[in-house]
């Protein structure tokens, strides 16, 4: 519907719903004429039942638009009102979803709903108080005592007042008439997050300026505004009941006079890390909860500090791992299981091209494990370095392990004690598989299937890091999957070409003079005997006593079909004879029985067949010819003479 009636104006399409405006009612129906052309050119009908023309005040997707303002549609507000008490989690958060649909109407929703979305988090268990019930309360009369929001002009000026609550930013759009009447255009506000909230106030009521500018940033774009912000009282909540407020401009000498005293301040309190942990060091409570966080026994803190337990631990910053040179140097491995099925995976990954490979095992012994390295060191290389953790058949502890790395050239290095962020390569991959290998069972999918899968798509994808496929990395060239490729990498390989023509060439040139090969003559039509490519015993001849035709010739690549059964067989130029043309005399002189050529059993059913000698064939044509005798038995002399 939007690409149908693009371009007209004044008309507004959600769905299967319009809206045609107009600012009388002559320009009101040259619109709807143009919306009716546009429809009928298309092949649209209405419905005549469902169609409302030249009213001042339409319902459209929940709200009432009338001269006077928008407001929420009545049955939103009767839905909203008529919400029973919620009794579980699911239910707050249909009622706060319902709630949100017209925040726009409630001013500093985010502050009263706040001990709602408390109910929904994960870890707090339901239970509805005074508190919940107030909130509840508040939210259902602020919806029904709202009043109708302003229409807004982009001549009229504009001011943007913001305020901070400890949970909640408020911010609300205002403009002011002619007449200095000030209208509220819209209401928006924000539940803080959990580090938000940490913010002291005067952070806050900045946080709130900038995420309120932000906020109606459509209104404010390319026009000079005013900005309120007040950290006395909540100008927010109070604005529709303070309609006398005339908006100031804001002036930066006052903000520089501000920061002047920010930092001024700043300066005075601050105190060095030096003098903080000489402080802490003389006392006794933070001592003892320093040697309980460094333990890491933070059950063990008081109840007031398991708070922020998480916030006492030390946050050491991350190192990263240089780039390796070149693919397949410094590789990481590392074991996953054990699977249901009592499995364990190897995965070994490449830092370099973060190309990695997945080995299913059933035992993780050294031995098993130095097997599976030895299988894929095969296909990759030796690497130089390899980082595993501490496990007892990776580490320099292990002889067997440590001796196997030495006698390779590669250097071991095994990872500090329970901090697996050090392999952080592998762990990630660790938990890639692992969320493939979910999906699978929950499908009720073969994992070993969908994880090859997943390899192959994972190799030819360009990774977030590098931006290039680890295959490609590894390889230096992209793999075929089967998603279509428009192009394929070119790889300047002419001198490999040439060596490789050329070696081919001799070896061809060597063959064939060895085997004194000849080019075959055979064309379609020809009649040849098949060679028997498996014989009965001694005395089978060379040649199937069947004859076959040639249907098909491309190269040395023969088709054939037989004259007795009609099957067709495919066989190589060299098991074949060519029949020539001769009598039957001939044939019987070559010992071929012409009864026995012209039977019907052939042996080819098998693959095997009676095969004509080609021996016998030899003879037949000797018994037509005169042998010549060489030339140096002229001058041979027998060592005798019979006498006659």
């Amino acid at each position: 519907m939007e690409e149908i009636l693009a371009g007209c104006e004044g008309t507004v399409c959600y769905l299967d719903d319009i809206y045609v405006e107009g600012e009388n009612l002559e320009q009101h129906n040259t619109r709807l004429k143009v919306v009716y052309e546009r429809l009928q050119k298309r092949g649209l009908i209405l419905n005549q039942e469902k169609c409302v023309i030249g009213a001042s005040e339409v319902q459209f997707i929940g709200h009432i638009i009338s001269p006077s303002g928008i407001r929420p549609s009545p049955s939103k507000v009767e839905a909203l009102k008529s919400f029973r008490r919620p009794v579980n989690a699911t239910e707050v958060k249909s009622f706060l979803g319902l709630a949100n649909y017209m925040n726009k109407f409630i001013s500093d929703l985010s502050t009263l709903d706040e001990p709602l979305r408390r109910l929904t988090e994960h870890s707090v268990k339901f239970e509805w108080t005074n508190e919940q019930q107030s909130s509840f309360e508040a939210i259902k009369n602020a919806l029904s005592g709202t009043a109708c929001l302003g229409y807004y002009n982009v001549n009229h000026p504009t001011s943007v007042i913001v305020d901070a609550s400890p949970n909640a930013l408020g911010a609300v759009l205002v403009q002011t008439n002619e007449s200095e009447e000030h209208r509220v255009i819209c209401y928006a506000s924000k539940s803080l997050t959990r580090t938000e909230k940490r913010y002291c106030q005067t952070e806050k009521e900045a946080l709130a300026a900038v995420w309120g500018v932000e906020r109606f940033q459509m209104y404010l774009l390319g026009k000079k505004f005013y900005l309120v912000t007040d950290c006395e009282k909540n100008v927010a909540d109070v604005l529709s009941r303070l309609s006398t407020l005339e908006p100031k401009p804001f002036d930066y000498s006052e903000e520089l006079f501000v920061n002047e005293i920010a930092n001024a301040a700043a300066s005075n309190v601050a105190i060095r890390w030096e003098e903080l942990e000489h402080v802490c060091s003389q006392n006794d409570e933070i001592q003892d909860l320093l040697k309980k966080v460094e333990n890491g026994r933070l059950f063990e803190l008081p109840t007031e500090y398991r708070v922020i337990a998480q916030e006492l631990c030390r946050v050491v910053p991350m190192s990263r791992r240089d780039l390796p040179s070149g693919p397949w140097q410094d590789i990481a491995i590392d074991f996953m299981g054990p699977l249901p099925e009592g499995q364990f995976l190897l995965v070994v990954v490449d830092y370099y091209s973060r190309y990695f490979e997945v080995c299913e095992m059933t035992s993780i012994t050294a031995e098993c494990t130095i097997s599976e390295l030895r299988t894929i060191f095969c296909r990759f290389g030796i690497p130089v370095t390899i980082t595993a953790d501490n496990a007892p058949q990776l580490s320099e502890e292990c002889e067997l392990f440590s001796q196997f790395c030495h006698s390779h050239g590669i250097k071991l290095i095994n990872t500090v004690p329970y901090w697996p962020q050090m392999n952080g390569e592998v762990e990630r991959q660790n938990r890639t598989i692992l969320k493939r290998l979910q999906i699978s069972q929950e499908l009720g999918q073969d994992w070993r299937i969908e994880l090859q899968k997943f390899l192959l798509v994972y190799r030819a994808s360009n990774h977030s890091t590098t931006g290039r496929s680890p295959a490609e990395l590894m390889f230096g060239r992209k793999i075929r999957t089967k998603l279509p490729q428009l192009t394929y990498t070119c790889v300047d390989d002419d001198d490999t070409r040439h060596r490789d023509a050329v070696q081919k060439e001799k070896g061809k040139q060597y063959s064939d003079n060895k085997r004194r090969a000849k080019v075959g003559d055979l064309v379609v039509g020809d009649k040849v005997f098949l060679k028997r490519m498996k014989k009965e015993n001694k005395l089978s001849t060379e040649f199937v006593n069947e004859e076959f035709v040639v249907l098909k010739k491309c190269g040395g690549d023969v088709t054939v079909k037989s004259l007795v059964s009609g099957k067709e067989y495919r066989r190589n130029i060299a098991h074949m004879k060519r029949i020539e043309n001769c009598d039957t005399e001939t044939l019987e002189d070559g010992f071929l029985d012409a009864e026995t050529v012209a039977s019907p059993k052939s042996d080819l059913a098998d693959e095997s067949s009676v095969m004509l000698d080609n021996s016998h064939a030899s003879a037949a044509h000797a018994a037509k010819r005169k042998r010549k005798e060489p030339a140096w038995f002229a001058n041979y002399m027998p060592h005798f003479i019979k006498k006659s």
